[in-house]
């Protein structure tokens, strides 16, 4: 287990070059993060949470896919799979932010 934030890049690298080096490869890598701290209107959004939507669900995973890239599967090969929400097609009112993040 590592604990941080999926949108912070330190908190990636670090699990990363920890996944290799505690198991020998990085092959595979699911993103599948998300959060959405505030549900509501997105008129009624607070900056805040609108920026760490953005950072765990829009820049995390290109950070991480980036850091994998880096440490392994650059010279190695491997998968990137980025897991889509049904929100994203079914949409609502109440997420409709979120929805549009992942």
């Amino acid at each position: 287990t590592i604990a941080g934030s999926a949108g912070d890049p330190e908190v990636i690298e670090s699990a990363v070059t920890r996944c290799v080096d505690e198991l020998g490869a990085l092959d595979i890598l699911v993103n599948n993060a998300a959060t959405n701290p505030a549900m509501g209107s997105t008129v009624d959004l607070e900056p805040r949470a609108v920026r760490k939507i953005l950072e765990v669900n829009l820049e995390g995973p290109l950070w991480l896919a980036q850091a994998a890239w880096r440490a392994w599967m650059q010279e190695h090969g491997g998968a990137i799979l980025k897991r889509k929400r049904s929100s994203l097609f079914r949409g609502s009112c109440s997420g409709s932010y979120w929805s549009s993040s992942v």
